[in-house]
């Protein structure tokens, strides 16, 4: 350590965290009410105010992030040994270790990546004399990325092993009644391969502990694979949980809050645009046929009766599938503080917390995830 670095205990971080979550709460009291009062020297000093909170904001967050060094550090010793459980030669390249991430995501990142690994050299990687059959070279490679985009954080866990026949694991799914053939046209490659291990506890890949783990952490994998070639899995991930921006809604008298990253437009559609598809209601958003989901109905809001002309649509987005939801105003963007729902209300139905906003009413905050599900 040299003269210019200090250790600070991660819980005391985790405490200024928590009071700054709660002037950030203020700051959003603060400046609806210098907008209503509309008193230059008042609404000046509140705008200087936001800008101070927004670039201590700033700095705090860096405050807890963590070089994901810290996981991948441990990786190749790990492939090393569970290679040789399998007879199998296999190298790994890591990119992107300077890459900085929340110190509470990257505590539980380290799971679904040896998943991954493992699913990998057992199902991924061909053994060296197989390979050397079809002019690869003996030793296989793993590729393990990191990088950022924005507000979110990349990682990418690439082989270059015999990929995935998706007509072979298709059938297998039918057989085994993980999905039933009425399914099969409307699923996606990668939800096919989720499919195969949802119903049971540990399935042929795995794969379902890896995608639960993301999405909980508010992210997405999403899965490309060339049978012959090799598999590509990318996790899409916050770059942290505390604090996110999002798009304020209201739904009848309600105020919901959607997370900015799973959002991909706004629009307004006529009645008549609204097209029928197997007795669900959808759009055609660029081409794609994209179903509606009526947060009216999904959370028993009470309806005025009135019949619009028109409906405002979010559309929504997590890996390659797509919803829009149907709103009755847009509100606009803001910084909101992330708030556990807490043991009393326990896991509520399509909602990943709450948070305070300026005018002191509480909104719930949307999980993309199962909205789309």
């Amino acid at each position: 350590m040299n003269d210019n670095t200090i250790k600070v205990n991660v819980d005391r971080l985790d405490t200024l965290m928590n009071q700054f979550s709660e002037l950030v709460i203020e700051r959003g009291q603060l400046l609806q009410v210098a907008r209503k009062h509309e008193q230059n020297d008042f609404t000046e000093s509140a705008e200087r105010m936001n800008r101070i909170i927004s670039n201590l904001q700033n700095l705090l967050l860096s405050m807890k992030m963590v070089s994901i060094e810290q996981v991948f550090h441990r990786l190749p010793a790990f492939v090393k040994d569970y290679s040789s459980k399998f007879n199998k030669s296999v190298e790994l390249q890591m990119n992107g270790l300077d890459t900085e991430i929340d110190r509470t995501v990257i505590d539980e990142i380290e799971q679904p990546l040896i998943q991954l690994i493992q699913n990998a050299i057992e199902h991924g990687i061909e053994p060296p004399e197989e390979r050397k059959k079809v002019a690869k070279p003996e030793t296989g490679v793993i590729e393990l990325n990191a990088y950022h985009s924005g507000n979110e954080v990349y990682m990418e866990v690439i082989d270059d092993g015999e990929g995935i026949d998706w007509d072979q694991l298709k059938e297998k799914a039918i057989k085994n009644g993980s999905i039933s053939p009425l399914d099969e046209e409307e699923l996606k490659n990668e939800d096919l391969l989720f499919a195969m291990n949802s119903s049971q506890k540990t399935g042929e890949y795995g794969l379902d502990i890896v995608k639960n783990k993301i999405e909980e952490l508010g992210g997405s994998v999403t899965v490309e694979s060339v049978k012959g070639e090799g598999t590509r899995f990318l996790l899409h991930l916050p770059l942290t949980l505390s604090i996110l921006s999002a798009m304020l809604i209201k739904v009848a008298e309600e105020t919901y809050a959607i997370p900015l990253n799973s959002i991909i437009e706004t629009a307004v559609y006529d009645k008549e645009s609204i097209l029928n598809t197997h007795k669900q209601k959808a759009i055609d958003y660029r081409g794609q046929v994209v179903p509606l989901v009526y947060l009216k109905r999904i959370f028993e809001v009470e309806d005025n009766g009135k019949e619009e002309d028109s409906i405002s649509v979010v559309v929504i987005k997590k890996g390659e599938k797509m919803a829009g939801l149907v709103v009755d105003q847009i509100l606009g963007q803001e910084e909101v503080v992330l708030k556990p729902l807490g043991n009393y209300l326990g896991s509520v139905f399509a909602i990943s917390g709450a948070t305070i906003l300026g005018d002191g009413k509480v909104a719930l905050i949307l999980d993309s995830n199962v909205l789309i599900k």
